[in-house]
């Protein structure tokens, strides 16, 4: 009986994929009428071709196709689901998203709006998907690696990032899947989030299932056993990714460990031996740094804790705060003393630099 189940599986599996292969070559094929992209605000943007082959991003549910208005440069895109039965949860899922982000129009995140009807296929069927702007920007990633970042680029980063944090905590919104692939910089060191698939934001409650949790070298050991979408998601990867940054700000030679982690590995967290005996473990144990320690300490714990045990990178602000030297109004220097908050000269207030 299980080895019937398991060829009934397999042919299940490979009619499915021979119906999402049938779906994307209609869906590209009806592309090339721009009457069948339906939304009135990209009536005046095209697909792109090369070779006459239509440029798209293929997707375990969707496939995005890049859209230009004008010029070289993409601006919009599209992501369109290849099924047209998708679930009435998931419909209302992304339509929570579509609405939370737009009203609140955070700057880490991209334009993103649902559509019922996105997509007319040849045969009448009409798809739904999203119109998000496409982002050129770079990913953390590849920031990191570049020869041209400077140690003091990094840190500026990991502050950038807790602020994020801080943000995306008081508005009880979880990323989902926060990791170096979906964190993008742009030319002015700023932080953009992309793949919204495993967001969560208010409204949604308990009421809904995730199907991805998250890039494993980010996550607590047992995030998978926690398929609930919530505003503490983010917290493990959180903590990891500050933690990492900071350290990599101090001994700029460990970006050469960053592939698709950073420094640590998905193995470091399943328990207290494999962290220890890590090779970040070990690396950051050499840095003489309070905050570094610290969270480092931190990360154990939520390495050894229960899933909702674990902390937000922003629930012990222990940041080392450092006070300009000199006025940033009149240019006055003050004296070696953090407890002088304004200038003498012009009362302009200090600032304060992490």
């Amino acid at each position: 009986m299980l080895n019937v189940h398991i060829v009934l599986n397999a042919k299940q599996n490979i009619d499915n994929y021979i119906i999402m292969a049938e779906r994307i070559t209609d869906i590209i094929e009806s592309l090339k009428s721009s009457t069948c992209i339906l939304p009135s605000s990209l009536r005046e943007y095209k697909c792109d071709y090369d070779d006459d082959e239509l440029c798209y991003i293929p997707g375990r549910f969707c496939i995005t196709i890049p859209l230009r208005k004008k010029g070289l440069v993409f601006e919009k895109c599209i992501r369109v689901w290849r099924d047209d039965t998708i679930k009435d949860s998931l419909k209302k899922r992304y339509e929570i998203i579509s609405n939370t982000l737009s009203k609140l129009r955070l700057p880490y995140f991209v334009n993103y709006e649902y559509c019922d009807s996105i997509v007319r296929l040849a045969d009448g069927t009409v798809l739904s998907g999203i119109i998000m702007d496409w982002e050129a920007d770079v990913p953390l990633e590849e920031y990191l690696t570049d020869n041209c970042v400077t140690s003091y680029d990094i840190y500026n980063i990991s502050q950038k990032f807790y602020d994020m944090c801080k943000v995306l905590n008081e508005y009880k919104i979880a990323h989902g899947d926060l990791s170096t692939g979906n964190i993008l910089i742009d030319r002015n060191g700023n932080l953009k989030l992309i793949d919204y698939d495993t967001l969560y934001v208010p409204g949604m409650e308990q009421n809904f299932i995730q199907t991805i949790t998250g890039t494993p070298g980010y996550q607590h050991s047992k995030r998978t056993e926690n398929l609930i979408a919530a505003a503490d998601n983010d917290f493990f990867s959180q903590q990891v990714i500050y933690l990492s940054l900071l350290t990599i700000s101090y001994k700029p030679q460990l970006r050469s460990w960053i592939d698709k982690n950073l420094i640590f590995d998905e193995k470091d967290f399943l328990n207290d031996k494999n962290f220890i005996n890590s090779r970040a473990y070990k690396a950051i144990t050499d840095i003489n740094n309070d905050e570094i320690k610290d969270r480092l300490n931190e990360l154990r714990k939520a390495v050894n804790s229960p899933l909702s045990k674990v902390h937000s990178v922003c629930d012990f602000d222990n940041r080392i705060i450092f006070m300009a030297s000199f006025c940033g109004k009149c240019g006055n220097k003050f004296e070696e003393s953090n407890e002088i908050l304004f200038c003498p000269k012009c009362g302009t207030k200090r600032e304060i630099l992490y």
